[in-house]
């Protein structure tokens, strides 16, 4: 027969306790069903655990077996509260990546907002360009990125968040500073342009990593 969990709580709490009806109400048995665990306990290991039917004094064999089952069972518990919470997603560590206008003006205020209701939750951030956000995500060292979503952006889930609205600056002689309405990318496509690396694409994104 395999030892079980509960058989070793229920003898741990008649243990502490030292009698069978306070073991009882810690676990929300009966007095009998407790004793009737104890007794396949015993059974189990051929030697009584208790030296009087009182059960407030341990054998050498209960002693040992208190000491045992007190770890294994606080380790039980533990795993069992991390399993839950990381399906809960209460419990874990998160890897985030973000570009520096959105770590230092978006990211804490989210943090500040949300913080409390994910306080065993590590979360790991780090500020770097687009380009190297989407490296780090299609080699899974992180677990979420926020950037410019460029071309190689291939395999890896997207959700647009925000955009941009960007200004162009010419010279009052030019056909652009003649126009009234908006003026689109298409319109700067035979223009030479100073620019940086974010007028490659003027969506910013959240792109969670699929593997996950």
């Amino acid at each position: 027969m395999a030892l079980k969990i509960e058989l070793l709580r229920g003898f741990a709490a008649v243990a502490r306790s030292g009698n069978l009806s306070d073991a009882a109400g810690i676990l929300g048995r009966t007095p009998s069903a407790v004793s009737m665990m104890l007794k396949q306990l015993e059974t189990h290991l051929g030697e009584p655990l208790f030296e009087t039917d009182r059960k407030n004094r341990l054998t050498a064999l209960g002693a040992f077996v208190l000491e045992q089952a007190e770890r294994e069972l606080q380790q039980y518990d533990t795993m069992v509260k991390a399993i839950e919470g990381y399906a809960k997603a209460t419990h874990g560590h998160v890897r985030i990546a973000t570009v520096p206008s959105v770590a230092g003006t978006v990211m804490p205020l989210v943090f500040s907002r949300h913080i409390s209701d994910f306080e065993h939750v590590d979360i790991e951030l780090r500020d770097m360009d687009s380009i190297s956000v989407l490296h780090e995500l299609s080699r899974e060292r992180i677990d979420i990125g926020i950037a410019t979503l460029g071309q190689n952006s291939s395999g890896l889930h997207s959700q647009h968040l925000l955009s941009d609205a960007f200004g162009v600056i010419c010279t009052r002689n030019h056909p652009l500073a003649q126009e009234r309405g908006k003026i689109d990318w298409d319109m700067l496509q035979n223009e030479r342009l100073i620019a940086n690396s974010l007028s490659a694409e003027h969506q910013c994104r959240t792109i969670p990593d699929t593997a996950r």
